[in-house]
């Protein structure tokens, strides 16, 4: 058993990664350098929060950023610092202090109140230092309102001004309901449905909703602000999930598994659904998955073009359709 555990990998568990991304923040711990290496191909980013650069010297921060590169990890600084150089016109001084001292990520805070060219005139200042630019949703800029088509559309506008990951503040104030029949999950998973999931960063400090995001997302989830003492949890749960659906989908080796079935995480949770239950009709499909109807058809067309299930019309309702899997698939 402890062999399985040791030798259980994930599909990208090789650094870089542009999915299944695992940031950490920074919490002013001491620098434990033996017992940090344990983790440290599992990490990808490293945040640096504003608090912290009052109380680290200049060359504390220094060492710390250099242990981080050295172990391929990147190294952000929050939104917080970026905004208040932006407010009193000191951006570029600002972006040259963090060139200095080697930071990688600039995290920029969402005002949905500029529009698109105000947004590009802050990424063309952004460009020169060679930054990875990541545009951030927290929940002043988001409001009350999270399902809000403007949100939608300006995530849009960002990813086309900078091809770039874009960060999701999963709030307190919302996190128990967010995976409830409510519009916050419709939201989110029509969020990933028009645009693909690798572009977004879920940050939330709570684990237990860390590891929610992961059951309902897939282990592919980028997360962000996990506390360093977590990250064997969450590798452990990426892996356990990706195990079990691995298991679930390839019990015979004859029929095609979870790696044969190519789109985003919502074709893959359609195809588990109507494997694990068929068949089954679309009403069906929207109460077990809680997903909106446009994405279930979405993920349906593509299943049909893959050739993996068949679409017939209900014998006791003919305004009804039903899925099954294709013969081979049985």
């Amino acid at each position: 058993m402890l062999n399985k555990i040791l030798t259980l990998n994930r599909q990208n568990n090789e650094k870089p990664r542009n999915e299944g991304i695992t940031a950490i923040i920074d919490k002013i711990q001491p620098l434990d350098i033996e017992n940090f290496k344990n983790i440290v191909n599992f990490v990808d980013y490293v945040k640096i929060p504003q608090s912290c650069l009052f109380l680290y010297s200049p060359s504390e921060l220094e060492r710390r950023i250099k242990f981080y590169h050295e172990h391929n990890i990147l190294v952000s600084i929050d939104s917080k610092s970026t905004d208040y150089a932006i407010l009193n016109n000191s951006l570029d001084e600002y972006l040259c202090e963090l060139l200095s001292f080697k930071f990688n990520i600039l995290e920029i805070e969402v005002n949905l109140d500029n529009n698109i060219e105000e947004n590009k005139k802050i990424a063309d200042i952004v460009k020169p230092f060679n930054y990875e630019l990541q545009w951030k949703f927290n929940k002043k800029s988001i409001g009350n309102n999270i399902h809000n088509d403007k949100i939608l559309e300006r995530i849009g506008e960002l990813l086309k001004i900078s091809k770039t990951k874009i960060i999701l503040d999963i709030d307190r104030q919302f996190d128990l309901d967010i995976f409830t029949k409510s519009t916050n999950w419709k939201f989110i998973s029509s969020l990933i449905s028009t645009y693909s999931q690798k572009n977004f960063i879920f940050e939330t400090p709570i684990d237990s909703l860390q590891i929610h995001l992961i059951a309902k997302l897939g282990d592919r989830l980028n997360l962000g602000l996990i506390d360093p003492f977590q990250v064997g949890l969450i590798e452990w749960t990426r892996r356990k999930y990706y195990s079990k659906l691995e298991m679930a989908l390839g019990k015979q080796q004859n029929i095609p598994n979870f790696k044969n079935i190519t789109g985003g995480p919502s074709v893959k949770f359609i195809y588990f659904i109507i494997k694990s239950i068929h068949p089954i009709d679309q009403t069906e499909l929207m109460r077990v998955s809680e997903l909106p109807r446009r994405t279930i058809q979405a993920s349906i067309s593509e299943l049909k073009r893959q050739g993996v299930i068949i679409e017939n019309l209900d014998s006791k309702d003919s305004r009804k359709k039903i899925y099954n899997l294709t013969s081979f698939d049985v």
